[in-house]
C-alpha cells in the first residue's frame, strides 16, 4: 500500500490524499479540497484575485476506471460534476456517463473512443445539455452595465467514426428574451478537412440556412 498528501495555503487551505493499492491494476482513492485559492497569485499576477477557485473532488478507481464526483466554484461559475464513471486505458477514453451541473442546466456526456493507433482511431460520443441559461443579468447603474439578455439552451450533439471519416451532428433549440430557434447541424470530416452539409437556424419568422 502507498499513501501521499500534500497540503498548504494558497492563501486558502489545500489538501490532497492519494492512496493506492496493489499491482499491475491497482485500486485507488484520490481526494483533493482547496478553499479560496488565488489564481491569480498563482499565475504570477502582482494584485491578488476577486474570483478565489474553490473545488471538491472525490475519485475511487481501479486502474484506469474510476468513479468521480465534485464540485468547482469561481465567482458566478460554478460546476457540480454528479457521480459519474470514466476510463482512461491503454488509450481507450469513455464516458459512462459523465453528468455536469453548470449554467443552472445538466450536460451528460456519453461514448467511447479508441486512440491506440492514432492513424485509425474509432470513437462515437454523444453529449446532451438540458436547461442551461446565460445572461440575464440585471442592470447596474452604479457598476454601469447594462441589463444581458436570457439565453437558453437544450442540445443534442454527436461525434463519431474514424480518424479517416467521421460526422458531427446536433441539434439546438435556443431562446433569447422568448424569442425561439431550432438549430440543426450535420458535417463530414475526411483527410484532415470538414464539409458542412446542413447548418439551420428555424424561427416562427422564417429559415436560414447557412
Amino acid at each position: 500500500d502507498m499513501q501521499v498528501g500534500i497540503g498548504g495555503a494558497l492563501p486558502g487551505p489545500v489538501r490532497a490524499t492519494l492512496r493506492l493499492r496493489g499491482g499491475d491494476r491497482p485500486t485507488w482513492q484520490l481526494r483533493a479540497r482547496a478553499d479560496k485559492v488565488d489564481t491569480a497569485l498563482l499565475a504570477g499576477a502582482d494584485e491578488p484575485s476577486t474570483t478565489p477557485l474553490s473545488l471538491q473532488l472525490d475519485a475511487d478507481g481501479t486502474g484506469g476506471t474510476a468513479t468521480v464526483q465534485g464540485h468547482v466554484e469561481q465567482g458566478d461559475l460554478r460546476a457540480v460534476v454528479r457521480p459519474s464513471k470514466l476510463m482512461l486505458e491503454d488509450k481507450v477514453l469513455a464516458f459512462e456517463p459523465l453528468v455536469l451541473e453548470i449554467f443552472d442546466g445538466t450536460v451528460t456526456a456519453r461514448g467511447r473512443g479508441d486512440f491506440s493507433e492514432p492513424e485509425q482511431a474509432t470513437f462515437r460520443y454523444a453529449v446532451t445539455a438540458r436547461g442551461l441559461r446565460f445572461g440575464g443579468a440585471p442592470a447596474d447603474p452604479v457598476a454601469g452595465t447594462e441589463a444581458t439578455p436570457l439565453i437558453a439552451l437544450d442540445a443534442d450533439l454527436g461525434l463519431a467514426g474514424t480518424t479517416a471519416a467521421w460526422a458531427a451532428v446536433g441539434n439546438a433549440d435556443v431562446s433569447r428574451d422568448g424569442e425561439r430557434a431550432a438549430v440543426a447541424f450535420d458535417g463530414r470530416g475526411r483527410d484532415g478537412g470538414m464539409v458542412i452539409r446542413t447548418l439551420r437556424a428555424t424561427t416562427p419568422t422564417g429559415t436560414l440556412d447557412a
